[in-house]
């Protein structure tokens, strides 16, 4: 089990590795992208819309500063989406009982 502790740091490891991984990242396309040009249906997706496309931030017109803005928010957005479930998952799972025996006994080193 993770200790608590260590949430803030793998967190920090993950904005930092975002920001400055995602504007290192190949111009190449990326297995999606490279499965719908050999399908064919690649014009219909470049046709959509959202805020992310292309790995780009809206509004923001350097690339690389871009690129890292997108990759930051969406670091943060999957932290926050998995530690809402997290949170709402263990409010909803019972506690163990004091007389349990799969429970480890506390004070006692193993």
């Amino acid at each position: 089990m993770l200790k608590k502790s260590w949430i803030p740091l793998l967190l920090a490891f993950a904005v930092l590795l975002a920001i400055l991984g995602s504007p290192m990242a190949s111009d190449s396309p990326d297995g999606l992208e490279r499965t719908a040009k050999d399908s064919g249906f690649i014009a219909r997706a470049k046709e959509g819309k959202g805020p992310f496309r292309e790995y780009s931030f809206p509004g923001i017109s350097q690339a690389k500063a871009s690129t890292a803005l997108s990759g930051l928010t969406g670091t943060l957005l999957a932290f926050m989406t998995v530690f809402l479930l997290a949170t709402l998952l263990k409010r909803k799972t019972p506690s163990p009982k004091s007389g349990d025996p799969t429970r480890p006994s506390e004070g006692k080193s193993s």
